[in-house]
């Protein structure tokens, strides 16, 4: 029973880390299309 529980754990980390991982990317990948849109900062 307490290795069923370690795991479910390990689980639940694998999947906060992947959400953050795309939470991360998606930021990344966001932020160029934000500076662009702006007039000013394109020289």
């Amino acid at each position: 029973m307490l290795k069923h529980m370690e795991k479910l754990a390990e689980l639940k980390r694998a999947k906060l880390l992947a959400l953050s991982l795309l939470l991360i990317a998606a930021a990344i990948l966001s932020l160029p299309s934000r500076y662009h849109r702006r007039p000013g900062s394109v020289r």
